[in-house]
């Protein structure tokens, strides 16, 4: 007897909590969408953008395939920075973790990299890297995307890490 009492009230519950939600499909939508944009939106800096043009002018001269930008594993290439300052050496150590990282990130099967610092300006750092075969060969090499970071130290040097790979 108490049940079928009580089935009913129930009911009547269930009805108010899933009936009273206060925001409609459209707004739930539009925040999706703007938590999805913010999450993987970044603008680069003058710099980055300027050494990115720069290397994909280079590669388009030689016929090669431009590098699409990938925001995703870009702090992979600013936390070498912030060590490379932090030791106050141009390294590539821990390469194979940073590798690693990119690869988790995105469909990497091939990773490469490159390193500068004290460049005072991005076309200096670009033509450091040409006049080395390891880096020109990196820069030229079999990849199809990338992310770039230029960080300035409290010393004013400016170091750069350039992230290449291939999916």
């Amino acid at each position: 007897m108490k049940m079928k009492r009580l089935f009913p009230l129930a009911i009547i519950l269930v009805l108010c909590f899933t009936s009273c939600s206060t925001i409609s499909t459209e707004e739930e939508a539009a925040l999706y969408e703007e938590n999805t944009i913010e999450a993987v939106s970044l603008v680069l800096s003058d710099n980055e953008q300027a050494l990115l043009d720069i290397i994909n002018n280079h590669r388009e001269d030689l016929g090669l395939g431009r590098l699409e930008f990938n925001a995703a594993i870009y702090e992979v290439a600013e936390e070498h920075n912030l060590y490379m300052i932090t030791n106050d050496a141009l390294s590539h150590n821990n390469f194979n973790e940073r590798a690693s990282k990119v690869a988790k990130k995105t469909k990497a099967k091939k990773v490469g990299e490159n390193v500068a610092r004290k460049y005072n300006d991005v076309v200096s750092a670009f033509d450091g890297w040409m006049s080395s075969n390891s880096h020109k060969k990196t820069i030229e090499g079999d990849y199809t995307h990338t992310t770039i970071s230029i960080t300035k130290s409290n010393t004013g040097d400016l170091y750069y890490t350039q992230i290449f790979y291939k999916e």
